[in-house]
């Protein structure tokens, strides 16, 4: 699709997931999302709906390039006739450029491996954003169901950060076309319609002609173009291919890629392919309150378990309660061969230290967490939490305050920090002289601040 799309969050703050009472309690538990095989959906034919569009466009080209050359070519005019005719001839030959087009796309080494996964998208304040969708509840309310809303820009990031990490070539979340729609649909996937005019004229000119340069805006079509029969649903679909060998990723994505691991569930009397989305959810919780520049307390409930990668998040922490840590374990109980238990494990690692790296934070916090076992807790002593870092400002979240600060007060940073010294020592024992009031006290702290910041105290 095009790069000038606007972001699915803008007009759609929220997206519902409807699904069942068991699937929610999955969901829940794990903190992911499956992602399902495109060939493995209830209704894989939907694919074929944007080939049907794109046919539409090649045929009359092929119409008017056979017409030109039968003019001149008598040969070529009674080989047509042998085959039916112009319109047969044309359907044909059309047929085939999508069937090749299909194959290329869809091969091994490019998005044979691509994956789905579907919500639905409700006008805000609308009766269905309040009640569900009607046939979504008969689809999934079969012994109960259940409608997740979810924060569309925090679904964005992270499939961001996915990309990042894993390296996908397809790494999208769009809105569903549906094919009554043709001006959105040549809006959207214009890569596709813009370009192959030209390869369809290199082809029927006796030259060498490539398909590769629209196969990854190809794919997004397939993958996003519905029957209209489908269209009170307000679709929006997250596509994932993983890393293709043939396909290299975007440029901005870490070199250090991984590939996801394709898992296999039980779908009727078949097994459906899928993959995990959004296993970190945690550390989602921890950029989206960096993100916000938020404080983060923790007091006597503590902090425990995924909790301490949400605290790590927050760019200010103030902690007066326990902290309590034990190694990240996965919440499924799929059968697993040892290799890819392993290989699932480091892949948690690796992205548990880099989001503490990210977070300005030391390894050693991941180091510590790793030697408890998962059923049980260590409680952090004071020390290890301030070792660790778990009860202070971000270094880079305070540098940026001391630059504002100084900048307020009209100081150099050495004559700003200088102050700040004096003002932690000196104002934390003028608010202590009002113990037993709470208010007084932080009105004394500000106002003993203030003045030795301006200097006269």
């Amino acid at each position: 699709m095009g790069h000038d799309a606007p972001r699915v969050s803008e007009e759609f703050p929220e997206l519902f997931h409807y699904t069942t009472i068991p699937a929610f309690e999955s969901i829940y538990a794990s903190q992911t999302f499956w992602a399902t095989h495109y060939s493995d959906l209830n209704d894989s034919s939907e694919l074929l709906r944007f080939r049907l569009k794109v046919h539409e466009l090649a045929a009359p080209i092929i119409a008017d390039i056979f017409r030109k050359r039968m003019q001149c070519d008598t040969r070529l005019t009674n080989e047509v006739t042998r085959r039916g005719g112009i319109d047969a001839v044309v359907n044909q030959e059309a047929e085939q450029h999508l069937n090749t087009l299909h194959r290329v796309t869809f091969r091994e080494d490019f998005f044979r491996e691509t994956f789905i996964c579907s919500f639905c998208a409700h006008a805000a304040r609308s009766y269905e954003s309040e009640n569900g969708l009607l046939s979504q509840w008969r689809a999934y309310a079969t012994g109960g169901g259940i409608a997740i809303v979810l924060d569309t820009a925090s679904i964005e990031d992270q499939l961001e950060h996915e990309a990042h990490v894993f390296g996908h070539p397809v790494n999208h979340i769009g809105d569903v076309k549906y094919d009554d729609d043709d001006i959105g649909i040549r809006h959207a996937f214009r890569d596709v319609f813009d370009r192959l005019p030209g390869i369809l004229q290199t082809f029927y000119s006796g030259q060498q002609a490539s398909y590769d340069e629209i196969v990854r805006h190809f794919v997004q079509g397939c993958t996003l173009v519905k029957h209209h029969a489908f269209h009170e649903e307000n679709e929006i679909r997250i596509v994932v291919s993983p890393t293709a060998p043939c396909v290299a990723p975007s440029p901005t994505v870490n070199v250090t890629m991984r590939k996801k691991l394709v898992h296999y569930r039980r779908h009727g009397h078949t097994e459906a392919r899928y993959i995990e989305l959004f296993w970190k959810a945690a550390m989602t919780i921890g950029r989206i309150l960096r993100r916000a520049d938020v404080l983060v307390m923790i007091g006597k409930a503590g902090c425990h378990s995924a909790c301490v990668l949400v605290l790590a998040g927050a760019p200010r922490r103030a902690v007066t309660g326990p902290v309590g840590i034990h190694r990240p374990y996965p919440t499924d109980v799929h059968e697993r061969s040892y290799s890819e238990a392993q290989q699932r494990y480091r892949a948690m690692e690796a992205e548990a230290r880099r989001y503490l790296e990210e977070m300005n934070l030391p390894a050693s916090l991941f180091d510590a967490m790793a030697r408890v076992p998962p059923e049980t807790v260590r409680i952090l002593s004071r020390e290890e939490i301030d070792n660790f870092g778990l009860d202070r400002v971000d270094p880079v979240t305070e540098d940026l305050q001391d630059a504002e600060q100084a900048r307020r007060y009209g100081l150099d940073r050495r004559t700003y920090l200088q102050r700040k010294a004096r003002q932690q020592s000196l104002c934390l024992e003028a608010g202590s002289r009002y113990i037993d009031s709470p208010k007084r006290a932080a009105e004394e702290w500000v106002e003993c601040r203030r003045e030795v910041m301006e200097g006269r105290r």
